[in-house]
């Protein structure tokens, strides 16, 4: 049986896109300007297409948004659970003292941890991982609210 959110042929893409582009923004791999990933699964074959600008063609931003969405559903037990809280402490200590960030529990639905935009480091991003780590893994992830959540926080500013 086939979850909902994938009978939707664009969502997988966006998410393998997104994988995509932000490994090779870590540094995941060698930096190409375009290219396409695929893998099959249970006789489905998923792909992401990569397109990036040139960066010379690129001005540094000053400051960045950034909405996490934090998977909460009941599978995000354990290991799966303590891994992702670290990626998360990693990627908040990571961001500029300028950046900004919206946490976001996801499962059956989203729910806005802290309100806007907030600093990485500020006491309110600090409250909103603390409410976090209180919030039972349950249910099961509707990607399709989550990335639905992402796009409206950019909607406001």
């Amino acid at each position: 049986m086939k979850h909902r959110y994938f009978r939707n042929p664009v969502l997988p893409v966006a998410i393998l896109t997104f994988v995509v582009l932000i490994g090779n923004a870590l540094g995941a791999g060698p930096a190409q300007k375009t290219g396409l990933d695929s893998f099959q699964k249970d006789g489905t074959t998923y792909f992401a297409i990569k397109v990036q600008p040139d960066a010379a063609d690129l001005k540094p931003a000053q400051s960045r948004d950034v909405v996490v969405l934090f998977d909460t559903s009941a599978s995000q037990v354990g290991d799966f659970r303590s891994d992702a809280l670290e990626v998360l402490d990693t990627l908040l200590a990571s961001l500029q003292p300028t950046d900004r960030v919206k946490l976001v529990a996801v499962d059956i639905g989203a729910v806005s941890l802290n309100d806007g935009f907030v600093k990485a480091d500020s006491a309110a991003m600090a409250e909103a991982v603390a409410e976090l780590k209180l919030r039972a893994p349950l249910g099961a992830t509707d990607m399709s609210v989550a990335l639905t959540e992402a796009a409206k926080a950019f909607e406001a500013g």
